[in-house]
């Protein structure tokens, strides 16, 4: 199978990577192609034919997006108006495209918990960038997965903008008496 993996450098990206390591793997990071350029990036599916996407980039520095406007305007782009672009690539060329969104889509008041049908309520900026490339995903493909994660847990990736795991941030936390 041959898959492109998007946000190739990041946690998520460097675990995806290991997990297919049996197909046929194309990886790319935002030095490698600018997920926000339709142009390049139908040009990039053209040339390698892949039967899946998966995208995993995302600008999630969540307190920076709710502070500074250039964040905000970055995440817009990346987290929401890029994955509908790339939903309505994916769909003309016939290929899935598996996106990883985040549970700050919800309010998180739900004492019942949230399913697939649940509606999305962000409670900052970042949740909304996030709704937002759901909603656009939706309206643009119809061969889609959508996967809410909440916490990564694992080794850093590689990227300059890759975020420690969970793990790892508690572990900075914890003072040793």
């Amino acid at each position: 199978m041959r898959v492109i993996i998007l946000g190739s450098k990041g946690m998520l990206g460097k675990a995806l990577q290991e997990e297919f390591k049996d197909s046929e793997v194309f990886a790319f990071d935002k030095d490698d192609i600018d997920i926000t350029d339709g142009v390049i990036v139908k040009n990039k599916i053209l040339e390698i034919k892949p039967e899946v996407i998966i995208n995993a980039t995302a600008i999630n520095a969540v307190d920076n997006i709710e502070t500074d406007d250039n964040f905000y305007n970055l995440a817009q782009k990346v987290n929401g108006f890029a994955v509908g672009q790339l939903a309505k690539i994916c769909k003309d060329l016939n290929v899935i495209l598996v996106h990883y969104s985040s549970d700050y889509v919800f309010a998180g008041d739900d004492k019942n918990g949230y399913n697939e049908e649940s509606l999305v309520k962000p409670l900052n900026k970042y949740g909304e960038t996030k709704a937002l490339g759901e909603k656009l995903l939706g309206e643009n493909t119809d061969k889609f997965y959508l996967i809410r994660l909440s916490r990564l847990f694992g080794p850093t990736g590689t990227s300059e903008m890759a975020k420690k795991s969970f793990v790892d941030i508690i572990l900075d936390l914890v003072v040793i008496l």
